[in-house]
Formats: structure tokens, sequence, C-alpha cells
């Protein structure tokens, strides 16, 4: 290859040989300051104490007061279900990753963690019509009798 004869032929394999012309232009790895994890600690606190319930309380709102003519409590059901396994799997596998800060898997991990945040609120939220549907079922059933 040619670029062996300018790296006075140290590196044995072109992947190598490619990493290390990378990391003299200093692209590789895509370095994040340490001194912003404050920032990336704040948009995870907002993403799960404050986006992720107000998207909860927002779409609980609109079902209860029976905005949405397409959704049943089952489809609400199945929203519910599917967006808190996918928050789940989400949030294990931006754990499992234990990404550097110093790598860009640090990024990815960040999107999945915010992502798995923001579920969770729609989790939650569509939650609740299936809650009061049951507690209007009970409600109507025991007056029955």
């Amino acid at each position: 290859m040619v670029l062996w004869p300018l790296l006075g032929g140290r590196i044995t394999s072109e992947i190598a040989c490619l990493r290390q012309i990378c990391q003299n232009l200093g692209a590789y790895p895509l370095p994040m300051n340490p001194d912003y994890l404050w920032l990336t600690d704040a948009m995870q606190f907002l993403a799960f104490f404050v986006v992720g319930p107000v998207l909860a309380i927002a779409i609980a709102y609109a079902a209860w007061r029976k905005r949405t003519q397409k959704f049943n409590p089952r489809r609400y059901g199945t929203v519910s279900v599917a967006s808190g396994v996918t928050a789940l799997l989400l949030f294990g596998f931006a754990k499992w990753m234990n990404a550097d800060v110093r790598t860009a898997q640090y990024f990815l991990q960040l999107t999945c963690i915010l992502l798995s945040g923001l579920l969770f609120g729609v989790c939650v939220g569509c939650f609740f019509p299936v809650l009061l549907r049951v507690w209007r079922w009970h409600k109507d059933t025991t007056s029955r009798t």
C-alpha cells in the first residue's frame, strides 16, 4: 500500500494504518469534553422528569376528554405495552453499552437514554386510559347489583 512508506513501515495492517492516520489528523475518536457532562446530565433529567411526564399527562388528558376518536382502550393498551417494552430495551441497551465519554459511542448511548425517557412517558400516558376503562367498567358493574 502507498501509505506504508509514509509511516515508516511500523504498522503491519491496513486497518491499523488508517487508524493511525485518523488519530494523527485528530478525527478518531470523536472526543467529548468532560467539562460539558453537566449538560448531558441535565438533558437526561429533563427527559425523565419533565418532558416524559408532560407527554404522559397530555396523552392521559386527551384520552380522558375523549378527544381521540380513533383510539380505543385496546389500542391504548397495545401502544402502552409496545412503548414500555421499547423503552426498557433501549434503556437496557444503553446501560449495557457502557460507553466511554471520549468516544462517539457515548452519543449513541445518550440518544438511547433520552429516547427511552420519552417512550416511558408515552407508556405511562397510554396506560391511563386503560385504567380509566377498567375503573368505569367496575363502576358500572357494581352499581347494577
